[in-house]
């Protein structure tokens, strides 16, 4: 019961931030379109900030960064994939709670990181092409979104890393 309820509460969050931004957001509008009561949302949640913690948890909980580069890849665009609306509001929001700072995502970023820093020639090389992955990789995978995720969670994989990674 206690999952059933919080996943109603989640989808709720996402359905309502298709159509309005996050700041706008209440817990009485979140319960209303959860039909439940502000009671019921927080005997699980303090926030709404709180409950789009759980979904980024949700998301991370997925990924096994130990795992090869490649398949970190594709775990994460099946994350993307079974989340689209929750990601496209990720990649265009400009709202700090939007933000990757928790340490899963670090994590995943500082493997990637890795992997370029082994195949440049000296550190100054290496900032650059990193950034120039991360930037390329986030305006790669908004469009992936956009476009409905047509691409396979491989070819896409293959794509980035083909392009970023020797």
């Amino acid at each position: 019961m206690k999952d059933k309820m919080k996943n109603r509460i989640k989808k709720s969050l996402v359905d309502l931030l298709e159509h309005e931004p996050f700041e706008s957001l209440t817990v009485t509008k979140l319960c209303g379109n959860a039909g439940i009561t502000r009671a019921s949302f927080y005997k699980y949640y303090k926030n709404t900030a709180d409950v789009l913690q759980d979904l980024k948890d949700d998301f991370y909980s997925k990924i096994d960064p130990k795992k090869p580069i490649r398949e970190v890849q594709i775990d994460v665009l099946k994350q993307i994939r079974d989340n689209r609306t929750l990601a496209y509001i990720f990649f265009t929001s400009s709202n700090p709670v939007f933000k990757e700072n928790e340490a899963e995502s670090k994590a995943l970023q500082t493997l990637f990181e890795e992997r370029i820093r082994v195949s440049a020639p000296d550190k100054e090389e290496a900032a650059f092409l990193f950034d120039n992955f991360r930037v390329s990789s986030h305006a790669i995978l908004l469009n992936w979104v956009r476009t409905g995720c047509r691409e396979s969670e491989e070819k896409m994989a293959d794509y980035i890393l083909g392009t970023f990674l020797p």
